[in-house]
């Protein structure tokens, strides 16, 4: 009887531990001051381009949300478009996994500056955008301006590391 009891006991007990998950821990990662430039627009070469900027981005692994931010400057036109791509290694093409268009303002508005700034977020549901390729820099942002409507003015890899 003493040994059955034992048994019982036990097999509820390893049952109990097994049944008991870790809770994921919360894993950050950020990219700051990510450079946007002309040289890394693809096709090569690049369209020459005075514009600058960078991107500021972080990945929070228990949301699964990358929340970015764009900055640029010096844009030959203005800017229509703000989209991010991948998979793909800089130097190459991915497919296009969000797009931001511009509204094109109305006659005698000004145009959307060459000049600012933009933030977003981006779910990562690991079917379109998988948080692997994440991590491993394989995402990135493009701005089209007026003037480049079909090759971007600017380009950045989204290069994210541990910060927590």
């Amino acid at each position: 009887m003493f040994q059955r009891l034992t048994f019982t006991v036990l097999s509820v007990a390893a049952l109990a531990a097994a049944s008991c998950k870790k809770s994921q821990e919360t894993v950050t990662y950020a990219g700051n001051n990510l450079p946007l430039t002309a040289s890394q627009v693809v096709p090569v070469p690049a369209s020459p381009s005075p514009a600058t900027g960078n991107i500021n981005a972080s990945y929070d692994n228990t949301s699964r949300t990358l929340s970015y931010s764009v900055t640029w400057a010096n844009t030959t036109d203005s800017v229509t478009s703000i989209r991010v791509y991948g998979p793909a290694e800089a130097g190459f093409q991915g497919a296009l996994v969000q797009q931001f268009p511009f509204n094109t303002p109305a006659v005698g508005t000004p145009p959307r500056r060459k000049s600012g700034s933009f933030s977003q977020t981006l779910a990562v549901d690991n079917t379109v955008v998988k948080e692997n390729e994440l991590l491993a820099g394989l995402f990135y942002v493009q701005v089209f301006t007026k003037a480049s409507t079909s090759v971007p003015e600017l380009r950045g890899q989204i290069l994210l590391q541990r910060s927590n």
